[in-house]
C-alpha cells in the first residue's frame, strides 16, 4: 500500500499508520525522494552516442545482405549439410585413431 499511498491515493487508514509507524515514514520518504527524481528525468534528455543514426539507417541494408546470405545457404543446403557431415566423421576418426594410439602406446 505504500508505493500508492505515496502515489495519488493517500486513503486515511495509510496516513493513520503513517502517523503511527516511523519505519513506514522513512519507507515513504524514500519513496517520495524515488518520485521526485523521475519526475526529473522527465525533463532531462541525452545526446545519442556518435553513429548511432548512421547504424540505425544501415539496418536496412544489413537486412537485404542477410537476405542474400540466407537465400544462399537455403539454396546450397545439401552441400553445407554433405561439409558439416565430413566435418564430423573426420573428427570422429581423429578421436578414434588418438584413443586407439593411446591405448597401445609403449610405457
Amino acid at each position: 500500500m505504500l508505493p500508492a499511498a505515496v502515489g495519488d491515493d493517500d486513503s486515511l487508514a495509510v496516513r493513520r499508520h503513517l502517523a503511527r509507524c516511523p519505519g513506514c515514514r522513512a519507507e515513504a520518504a524514500m519513496y517520495e525522494a524515488l518520485r521526485g527524481s523521475f519526475g526529473e528525468l522527465r525533463s532531462m534528455s541525452a545526446e545519442p552516442p556518435t553513429g548511432l543514426l548512421a547504424s540505425l539507417q544501415a539496418i536496412p541494408a544489413n537486412a537485404r545482405r542477410l537476405d542474400g546470405v540466407m537465400t544462399h545457404v537455403a539454396r546450397n543446403r545439401k552441400a553445407y549439410a554433405g561439409g558439416a557431415a565430413a566435418m564430423v566423421a573426420t573428427g570422429a576418426v581423429g578421436l578414434l585413431l588418438r584413443s586407439r594410439s593411446r591405448r597401445y602406446a609403449p610405457a
